[in-house]
């Protein structure tokens, strides 16, 4: 169906505009996860804009931004990135539908919409830390800025998790009633077992400021016999480097999601220690290893304590959050016995492969909101259509 309105998917912007770029054009990226499903609403049809591409701020929004940002924080305790929605304003305005992917992107649209300058129209947010947010204003006493943030908050469509643990704080704490909880998924033809030769003895993947590679540092300190590598960013190194790293760890920063692939099919353990949190488990880079048919060590917070099928000892190895000396005799055991670590490695691409692809994600994600979706376009989920003109137009 034509339609001069399209629906407006708000994203941090960046490189993540070359890379949808790249997946419209049918380049088999693993990236597309970060898009949830953006790409298949276009090939069912259905108009798009974002704010991917945005350009450069001129002095007018520069001063928005200036007056907005101290009213938003004493409103309602948040302010979030206005600046990354002033360049796609009127769209923001006349879409019927709007599918937001961060918290930073939503903060102002809720600021404004509560004083009746931007309209209320059907609205999915896709949650990373929504529960944290709440209780860290709670906890500061923000009593009405709280209030008013959950307010906003329980007039959205949906709000979509990827931990069971965030959308039982969001309903049983905050009393929101339109959350789901969807399972994040991999995609299991990219990351698949690979050589035969492995290696890397130990890997470590993640950027987020929840993981504990203070731990993964810690273990490899008390294991010179091991080799170990670290795929991170500059926020972590230049904590770990006060820490000083030891010679039998190789520490990599900002590598492609292809070298990440590679690195996990040439190694014979992904170790993926976790900080205590209700959002994030490293659960992408756990599915990921698991679908390349690794055996990982990791800890039981956030996702992984339900809702994504680990069981210890079958499928993966959970270790207590900073527990320096069970990580060391985990480690031990599965570099020397081959078999139990092949076979929690089989059993965790089989889980993945079942139960947590990343079609299956999509199909629930959309399956979730499509009848706002037809209502506003008049299309049907899922589909296998191709990418249409007007779609690709409206771009």
């Amino acid at each position: 169906m034509t339609t001069s309105k399209s629906l407006l998917a708000l994203y941090p912007p960046g490189l993540r505009g070359e890379l949808f770029e790249q997946i419209l054009d049918d380049k088999k990226l693993p990236e597309r996860y970060l898009f949830y499903g953006l790409d298949t609403l276009i090939k069912c049809g259905v108009p798009v804009k974002s704010n991917l591409n945005i350009g450069p701020i001129s002095r007018i929004q520069q001063a928005i931004i200036w007056i907005y940002k101290p009213l938003a924080k004493s409103w309602m305790g948040a302010h979030g990135n206005i600046e990354w929605l002033l360049p796609v304003w009127k769209e923001i305005k006349r879409s019927p539908f709007i599918y937001v992917f961060s918290e930073k992107c939503l903060y102002p649209i809720l600021f404004l919409r509560a004083f009746g300058i931007l309209p209320r129209v059907k609205t999915v947010l896709v949650s990373i830390g929504v529960s944290e947010k709440l209780q860290a204003l709670k906890k500061r006493g923000l009593q009405r800025q709280r209030e008013r943030l959950l307010k906003e908050f329980s007039l959205l469509t949906r709000i979509i998790t990827f931990s069971s643990a965030e959308k039982e704080i969001l309903t049983k704490e905050f009393s929101l009633e339109n959350v789901s909880f969807i399972p994040l998924g991999v995609d299991v033809e990219y990351f698949r077992p690979g050589v035969e030769t492995q290696s890397i003895d130990v890997l470590g993947v993640g950027a987020d400021r929840n993981r504990d590679f203070e731990t993964f540092i810690l273990a490899a300190k008390k294991l010179p016999e091991i080799h170990f590598r670290l795929l991170t960013n500059e926020y972590h190194a230049k904590k770990l480097e006060v820490m000083g790293i030891p010679e039998n760890v190789d520490l990599r920063l900002n590598v492609s999601m292809a070298d990440v692939a590679e690195d996990m099919s040439k190694s014979k353990i992904v170790f993926l220690p976790v900080q205590e949190n209700t959002y994030s488990g490293a659960t992408t880079c756990l599915l990921q290893a698991m679908a390349s048919e690794r055996a990982v060590i990791t800890n039981p917070v956030g996702p992984t304590r339900s809702g994504y099928g680990q069981v210890h000892d079958e499928n993966v190895i959970f270790v207590p959050t900073g527990d320096v000396e069970k990580a060391v005799i985990q480690i031990k055991r599965l570099i020397k016995e081959d078999d139990i670590r092949r076979k929690i490695g089989h059993k965790a691409r089989v889980t993945v492969e079942e139960e947590f692809s990343l079609d299956r994600m999509v199909d629930s994600i959309l399956s979730e909101i499509s009848p706002g979706y037809r209502e506003a376009f008049g299309v049907a989920f899922p589909c296998e259509e191709k990418v249409t003109q007007a779609a690709s137009a409206a771009i």
